[in-house]
C-alpha cells in the first residue's frame, strides 16, 4: 500500500514590467507496506520538491532566464535515495520578425557531477549504490518557426442532423 498526504503549491506573478516570477512545489509524506519473500515492510518519510523560474526581457529580443530547483529524492519501501538542485541560465535574443531565436545556456555551472546515492536494508542484506554522471552543461541553441500555428478549430461545415428521433421517421436509411 501507497499513502501519501500532501500540500501543492504554485504562484506566477510579474514584479515589474518586463520581470516575470514563478515558485511551484510540493511537500509530502508517504506511508509504505508491502510484502516480498513473505517479510511485512514498512517505511514512511517526507518527500518533495520546489522549482523557481525568473524571466527578464530586455529591449530589442533580449531575454535572460534562471531556473532553479529541488528535489528531495524518493521514500522506497525498503530504502531511499538522495535528493539533488539543479540551476539553469539562459540569454536568449529573437530576430527576424520573432521567427529565429538563438540561446546561450548554462545548467548546472556549479557542479561538474550528478551525484545520486541510494540504500536498501532488508533482513538479508544490505545494500548502498552511490553513482556520479556529468551534470555541468553549456549549449548555443537555434530555434526557427516555420509557418504559421492558427489556434482557430474549424467547425464541421456538415454537422450533424439527428433526425432519427422525429416522428414518422424510423432512421432506417434503407427506405
Amino acid at each position: 500500500s501507497n499513502s501519501r498526504l500532501g500540500l501543492n503549491f504554485n504562484t506566477n506573478f510579474t514584479v515589474i514590467k518586463d520581470l516575470t516570477v514563478s515558485l511551484n512545489g510540493q511537500l509530502a509524506h508517504v506511508w509504505l507496506k508491502g510484502t516480498y519473500n513473505g517479510q511485512l515492510y514498512h517505511n514512511d518519510g517526507y518527500t518533495g520538491n520546489t522549482f523557481f523560474n525568473a524571466g527578464y526581457k530586455f529591449g530589442k529580443g533580449f531575454r535572460f532566464g534562471i531556473d532553479a530547483g529541488f528535489f528531495s529524492g524518493d521514500v522506497n519501501l525498503q530504502g531511499k535515495s538522495s535528493g539533488f538542485i539543479y540551476t539553469s541560465y539562459v540569454l536568449s535574443k529573437t530576430f527576424l520578425k520573432k521567427k529565429a531565436t538563438i540561446s546561450l545556456v548554462s545548467n548546472n555551472p556549479y557542479s561538474e557531477l550528478f551525484t545520486f546515492r541510494s540504500h536498501t536494508t532488508t533482513p538479508d542484506f544490505y545494500q548502498s549504490s552511490y553513482n556520479q554522471n556529468p551534470y555541468r552543461t553549456f549549449a548555443v541553441r537555434f530555434n526557427f518557426k516555420f509557418g504559421k500555428l492558427n489556434s482557430d478549430i474549424k467547425r464541421n461545415q456538415r454537422g450533424i442532423n439527428n433526425d432519427d428521433t422525429k416522428a414518422g421517421k424510423s432512421g432506417n436509411s434503407n427506405q
